[in-house]
């Protein structure tokens, strides 16, 4: 997809970065190739066409940076392929991947699905910031890996999905929770997808967004000191 441009530049330390907004006031790309504010622009429209189709309009408000390595904040953001940072209205997207996401190595169609990923989260993050609906952040994940795999390249998801065959929607929304989404993310993106899909895939996050739906509270196993329980 051609993006929109505006010619200017940001300035970063000495370094001086390209940057465009997509057509958009609130959106702030910083680049290096071309290319990459084409990928930008390109997602975005996927992500704000998708969450249109479901009936949530969303108003992107982010700034997106490409990085070529990890600027480390947390031991858990290390590995990563990219972050948003909703208080900050923030995403930083890397151009390389030490990761091999469901064994993959790092290729074009991985990084225009991680980088949709992210810009799915600040959709949600734009859906219900300062409303009624509350999302634990399990959820939130699981709604940006479901959009993540249906705005994949058909072949590419195909492959995940045929080397995940066993892998099986979840009975029950309780087995969406913390621990599922943390300890195999790779399993979790493919569960999350194959529940979306048995659940009604857009429907289902529409009515996830709108409060229709309300997952159970997840009872831990073990005592819990107040602020020790993630919540959005």
């Amino acid at each position: 997809m051609a993006a929109v441009r505006s010619g200017g530049f940001a300035l970063d330390g000495a370094r001086a970065e390209p940057q465009g907004n997509c057509g958009n006031q609130g959106v702030t790309v910083l680049y290096g190739d071309p290319a990459e504010l084409d990928e930008a622009c390109g997602a975005l429209a996927d992500i704000v066409a998708y969450f249109r189709g479901i009936g949530i309009e969303v108003t992107p408000r982010i700034t997106l940076r490409f990085a070529d390595r990890a600027i480390v904040r947390s031991a858990e953001r290390a590995s990563v392929h990219g972050y948003f940072d909703g208080q900050q209205a923030e995403i930083t997207f890397y151009r390389k991947s030490q990761v091999r996401p469901w064994g993959l190595p790092w290729s074009s169609a991985l990084a225009d699905s991680f980088l949709r990923h992210e810009l799915a989260h600040m959709a949600i993050w734009e859906a219900v910031r300062g409303g009624p609906v509350k999302l634990r952040p399990e959820w939130h994940e699981f709604i940006a890996y479901a959009v993540q795999l249906d705005l994949m390249d058909p072949q590419l998801r195909r492959y995940v999905l045929n080397a995940n065959i066993d892998v099986r929607p979840s009975e029950s929304l309780l087995e969406i929770n913390e621990f599922t989404s943390r300890m195999d993310p790779d399993t979790f993106a493919v569960t999350a997808y194959k529940t979306y899909l048995a659940q009604g895939a857009g429907t289902f996050v529409s009515q996830l967004l709108r409060g229709e739906i309300v997952p159970p509270p997840f009872v831990y196993p073990f005592a819990v000191l107040p602020g020790q329980v993630p919540d959005r």
